[in-house]
């Protein structure tokens, strides 16, 4: 039985096409790909923000007060949060760009779906009910990460897979369901136990006024704060400051590109946050990016999937199918 409204569906399915296509034109950059981030975030960020000032003044016609409260509040609640999520997007980028040198990328997309387990997990701390047929769903999906990610087929997962894809692997599922898990907190309906990790972080940091967010005022948040940093990391830290230049100067198109995918993909997805109660629905169905990555990486660039790739994606697609549906 369907627990979305058509509309609903509709919606996360463009979102699960938006996100393979941003996917699989990742390797039309050829610059830094840090520099790329951000850009599609630096993009991301302005088209939010863009967004929410005209809803604000042509829509909900609200004036110079409103748009000081917007700023104050996206800018200053939850603030730590953000911190933690520009952390969690830069780590994120190291840990996959490490995992794609010495992996098929199909093999490291279809890996890393383990942290479903891992997130609803987090859901259900945070007070989201999870029922039984969603855990079977996304328990399918897990099997079918781990097979993808086997040398061959084999039971013994300490001996067939490669030591470095399960560790980094593993580290960067535990940091998207982190990335997750504060979406949840920051953008979902108040419960008892959100409220009360919400009012012990503002008793413990004392001037930081948590409180939850529309998605698109969160994500106008979040992405200001990932742009400074990826910006200070891309030019302090890693000393390439003329990869930022250079990828919107020679790579305009494919930025532009990327960016519309990316915000296209941001939007839908915060907006669904909200209109399916069932989170872990959203976790399963999401994972149809998978199979349609590899599928469109094989059209576009030939890259063949192994037998157990196509077998533990085939798994994954089982395990959507029953989320859904189940």
């Amino acid at each position: 039985m369907l627990e979305m409204s058509i509309t609903a569906l509709m919606v996360l399915l463009t979102a699960v096409t938006s996100f393979s296509l941003y996917l699989t034109c990742l390797k039309l950059y050829p610059e830094n790909k840090f520099s790329l981030f951000f850009w599609t975030h630096l993009f991301s960020y302005a088209f939010f923000t863009i967004f929410v000032i005209i809803y604000e003044f042509w829509i909900e016609h609200e004036h110079v007060q409103a748009v000081h409260e917007f700023v104050t509040t996206v800018t200053f609640t939850n603030l730590p949060l953000y911190i933690a999520e520009a952390a969690i997007t830069i780590a994120s980028i190291v840990l996959i760009k490490e995992l794609m040198s010495t992996n098929e990328p199909g093999v490291v997309i279809a890996f890393t779906q383990i942290n479903v387990l891992f997130s609803a997990v987090g859901f259900y701390l945070l007070g989201d009910k999870t029922s039984f047929d969603s855990f079977i769903g996304l328990l399918i999906i897990f099997c079918g990460a781990m097979i993808a990610g086997m040398k061959k087929f084999s039971f013994n997962i300490f001996k067939d897979y490669e030591p470095k894809l399960f560790k980094l692997g593993a580290a960067y599922a535990g940091l998207q369901t982190s990335r997750i898990l504060i979406t949840y907190l920051c953008t979902a309906k108040m419960n008892t136990t959100t409220q009360e990790i919400l009012q012990t972080l503002t008793k413990h940091l004392h001037v930081i006024p948590f409180a939850p967010l529309t998605p698109l005022h969160f994500n106008v948040g979040v992405q200001s704060i990932i742009v400074i940093s990826l910006f200070i990391y891309t030019a302090y830290y890693l000393d390439k400051p003329q990869s930022i230049i250079n990828g919107i100067k020679n790579h305009f198109k494919v930025v532009l590109l990327l960016s519309f995918l990316f915000t296209a993909f941001g939007f839908l997805y915060l907006q669904v946050f909200g209109m399916i109660a069932n989170k872990d629905i959203i976790v399963g169905t999401m994972r149809l990016y998978v199979p349609l990555t590899i599928a469109l990486g094989y059209l576009l660039f030939q890259k063949k999937p192994s037998k157990q790739v196509i077998v533990g994606t085939l798994v994954i697609v089982c395990g959507s199918m029953y989320t859904m549906f189940v």
